[in-house]
């Protein structure tokens, strides 16, 4: 095959060939996730923590090795009603405790609610990548156009330059220097 028939053959693959299309929502979506289960160990350990801490105040101190008085006979009724009375504030005291823990698991719950139904801002990095991708591309299309089009190869190779040498990192860095060779 001789050497225009190649270029020919090059500029019609080129002209069929299209933009590969990226996923514009997997960084939005792999945020959302790790930040769902972020969440999901928070609330999962603050509600373990209230109830070891329910329990371990429900128990009270353990009894082990503690004798406990016997009971005398002259032992006054108003004695007996104090300690009942400091029975029933510490009982007041625990309930309280418990409505507090059950308020806070219910604020926590409600906020990780929250979180799931607020939108998520895209990632700003990915978002510059993203723009500087297009950027490049928009330089070596604008470059194949004027080759293809106008038929003007200073002009498509300047372009081609430009996209090189301003976004060298980008894949359509390569793109534009595989053109450039072509057209010398």
């Amino acid at each position: 095959m001789d050497r225009d028939g190649l270029k020919d053959l090059l500029r019609e693959a080129d002209a069929d060939w299209t933009v590969p299309t990226p996923r514009d929502d997997l960084s939005q979506r792999v945020l959302l996730l790790a930040a769902r289960r972020r969440r999901q160990r928070v609330v999962f350990g603050s509600v373990a923590a209230g109830l070891l801490l329910a329990v371990a105040l429900w128990s009270g101190p353990p009894d082990v090795g503690v004798k406990r008085p016997a009971l005398s006979p002259d032992t006054s009724v108003a004695a007996t009603r104090e300690k009942l009375r400091a029975i029933e504030r510490e009982i007041e005291t625990r309930v309280a405790l418990m409505d507090g823990l059950a308020v806070h698991n219910a604020v926590q719950m409600r906020l990780v609610e929250l979180a799931d139904e607020a939108p998520s801002e895209p990632d700003p990095i990915e978002a510059a990548r993203s723009a500087v991708q297009q950027a490049a591309f928009v330089l070596v299309k604008q470059g194949d156009q004027t080759d293809r089009k106008l038929g003007r190869r200073s002009s498509a190779a300047e372009s081609y330059r430009l996209a090189a040498a301003l976004f060298p990192q980008t894949k359509w860095a390569g793109v534009a220097q595989q053109r450039l060779n072509v057209l010398d």
